[in-house]
């Protein structure tokens, strides 16, 4: 639908995809999915290591009368390891 529908921006006529990922402190630490992550801050008073989730996602550029916009496709947790649910 984004394909035939969506004004895409191309490079030799490729279409570019964006990806991204944010760091999001959680406050409960057994919460599903929550890791122990490492800041890269040159902040001092930040600590080095926060608890929280990693998101990552993609999307795509779209162009229209020289305005760009990232569409966003997919996110989710990134994670080695399979998060564990409690039933």
């Amino acid at each position: 639908m984004v394909h035939q529908h969506a004004p895409l921006y191309r490079v030799q006529d490729a279409v570019v995809l964006i990806g991204d990922g944010v760091k999001q402190a959680k406050e409960g630490r057994h919460m599903p999915g929550v890791k122990r992550l490492h800041q890269k801050s040159e902040n001092t008073s930040k600590a080095a290591y926060i608890f929280g989730h990693l998101f990552g996602g993609i999307g795509i550029l779209l162009s229209s009368n020289h305005t760009f916009t990232c569409l966003p496709l997919y996110m989710t947790i990134q994670d080695e390891t399979p998060i564990k649910t409690i039933n």
